[in-house]
């Protein structure tokens, strides 16, 4: 008869891995955080409205990331982040009052994730470098503590006022290796979150086809 075989970790082996965690993780850290940061001092470099880098300079960041994780054994979470709601505020409330959620969104996620990680993308829209490591459990405690921090009522004007985010995140390198194909591949997963009212998703290459386009798909 067969013994049914059990793998038990020692104490001393868990230790060890949550070392192994917690050391990559704080070299994703740094690699971001130290990631051409002059670019981020420069006033043209920086979205006037919320004060978190523009589209170009967050790309040309994550380009730069993603040429250094090349030659290192490390994985990445991309973030898109969309403010559900924000354009209807705008009409309800006014131009100034919408600004301002926007500028508040973009301070508590650059509170959450560091001012190096944030970049705007689009009118409601923000694009995010993760250091979390790339599997479904870390991305999704991320992902929901991002949404509830992003979702909490806002104070602007005496009106209290709250957005609804949708999140998607790609992986690097499992999902795309090139920041084209990353934000294009977390894009889809924020649509996916959108339309099923999810919150977050993970990329997925068969639930996100249908919210992908042709070029989104590429690379």
């Amino acid at each position: 008869m067969l013994k049914t075989s059990h793998t038990v970790f020692s104490p001393r082996a868990r230790d060890f891995e949550a070392e192994r965690r917690a050391v990559l993780q704080e070299a994703r850290r740094q690699l971001i955080e130290t990631s051409r940061d002059d670019f981020a001092r420069e006033p043209e470099r920086i979205d006037g409205l919320t004060g978190v880098q523009n589209r170009e300079t967050f790309r040309e960041r994550l380009r730069y990331v993603l040429q250094r994780l090349r030659r290192q054994p490390l994985d990445l979470m991309v973030g898109n982040v969309a403010l559900d709601g924000l354009e209807e505020l705008g009409g309800a409330h006014g131009r100034e009052v919408a600004d301002e959620v926007l500028r508040i969104a973009a301070t508590r996620l650059s509170t959450r994730i560091g001012h190096h990680a944030v970049g705007r993308n689009g009118a409601d829209e923000f694009a995010c470098l993760l250091h979390a490591a790339c599997n479904a459990d870390h991305a999704s405690r991320l992902a929901g503590a991002l949404h509830d921090a992003l979702s909490a009522p806002c104070e602007v004007l005496g009106l209290k006022l709250s957005v609804r985010p949708s999140i998607g995140i790609a992986c690097f390198p499992y999902d795309g290796t090139t920041d084209t194909s990353l934000l294009m591949r977390s894009e889809a997963a924020m649509l996916r979150a959108r339309h099923y009212r999810t919150g977050h998703a993970l990329y997925s290459g068969e639930l996100d086809a249908a919210f992908a386009t042709p070029a989104r798909a590429d690379g």
